[in-house]
């Protein structure tokens, strides 16, 4: 009889070992699903961060772009300035010599 009841409780020890090995295969399975998962959106954050780059990379060359046609529209304004300088100037000239004096 004892014979049996050590059979017995290493029956059940063996039967809990089991079940707590099963326990333990289940929750590994579970994380390889979460690790799965969150490689997936590692991947997916990668290709999120790299059209980030790709998208700062092409705003910084259109940037670049608008500061040299700044310089441009800048450098015609100059131009421009002292064009319109010359023309008040010339007319400013042609109202002293030609508009008739009311004194005279």
């Amino acid at each position: 009889q004892k014979q049996q009841q050590q059979q017995l409780l290493l029956e059940q020890t063996s039967r809990r070992r089991m079940e707590h090995a099963q326990t333990i295969e289940a929750e590994i399975g579970k994380l390889g699903d979460m690790f799965s998962r969150f490689s997936s959106l590692v991947a997916q954050q990668a290709e999120v961060v790299e059209r980030l780059d790709d998208d700062v990379e092409n705003a910084y060359g259109e940037v670049q772009a608008g500061h040299t046609e700044l310089l441009t529209a800048q450098s015609i304004i100059k131009g421009n300035r002292s064009l319109l300088i010359k023309v008040f100037v010339l007319i400013i000239v042609f109202i002293v010599l030609f508009v008739p004096r009311r004194g005279r």
